[in-house]
């Protein structure tokens, strides 16, 4: 089981800064609802947004609700997942899978011009930009962290809006398949709801699973043409060895895949 993180204190008060935090925000170009709609369209548009960026930056994405919250960092092999006390909502979540973020980054030995972190909180995000006092914790934290990383040459930059949620989800651990709700809740099953005799976990149901056999097909040819063993790490974009159109090549699939096969609505 993941461990209960609580909600951040007001113990600390800390001083109103006299200015912003020196970081980056940005807004992907299209709403949350847009997203989810047409995922092959969102997974397009973040894709051309990634490739404009340098291999030297980091990107990290945050994925949470009120009862558990996650992170991801691909390019450092880093996934974290966890619960939170109950009645926390999700501004206090996404702050806390940001400070994660920024932390994870912090304590990494090697040093990076830039981190681009995906949250789909825009409250988050302006409180963090915000130069208003706070005494929210959690927001004088993650100011701290982005000016101990700038003085180490690492800007942060805050994106509103995330890669389609079930890549990030899929990539964090964090989705709504067997396996996850399981650990939540113990008496859930945790097992195939297609009948496998196997959990139901992002790697049985993107490349084990035989009922969905037949729709992993063109991604299977894809992998072929490329030269490539299907697997689940290559699926989510964590092989680092692949240039940036494979990449984009192999989401799209990935994309079609959960779209024909309806996992959209559990991932």
């Amino acid at each position: 089981t993941f461990p209960v993180v609580a909600l951040f204190p007001s113990r600390h008060k800390y001083p109103a800064p006299s200015r912003p935090p020196k970081c980056i925000t940005k807004w992907f170009p299209l709403s949350k609802k847009t997203a989810l709609i047409d995922p092959e369209k969102t997974a397009s548009f973040f894709n051309i947004l990634l490739q404009k960026q340098a291999d030297s930056i980091l990107i990290a994405y945050t994925d949470t609700n009120t009862a558990t919250g996650a992170m991801a960092i691909p390019a450092l092999n880093i996934a974290k997942a966890w619960t939170l006390a109950k009645h926390s909502s999700i501004f206090s979540a996404e702050l806390q899978a940001i400070k994660q973020c920024l932390q994870m980054i912090y304590n990494n030995d090697q040093s990076y011009p830039g981190v681009i972190i995906f949250c789909d909180s825009s409250p988050a995000i302006l409180a963090i930009k915000s130069s208003n006092p706070s005494e929210n914790e959690a927001i004088s934290e993650i100011r701290e962290l982005m000016d101990s990383l700038l003085s180490s040459g690492t800007l942060t930059t805050l994106n509103w809006g995330s890669e389609p949620l079930w890549h990030c989800r899929l990539r964090s651990g964090h989705h709504y398949l067997n396996a996850f709700n399981h650990r939540i809740n113990m008496e859930a099953d945790l097992s195939c709801r297609y009948g496998c005799n196997a959990i139901e976990d992002p790697r049985h149901i993107l490349v084990e699973c035989p009922k969905k056999e037949r729709a992993r097909q063109k991604m299977k040819q894809l992998f072929n043409n490329k030269k490539l063993v299907l697997n689940f790490e290559t699926l989510l974009g964590l092989n680092t060895n692949l240039d940036t159109r494979t990449q984009f090549l192999i989401r799209k699939e990935l994309a079609t895949f959960l779209k024909q096969t309806v996992l959209t609505s559990i991932v």
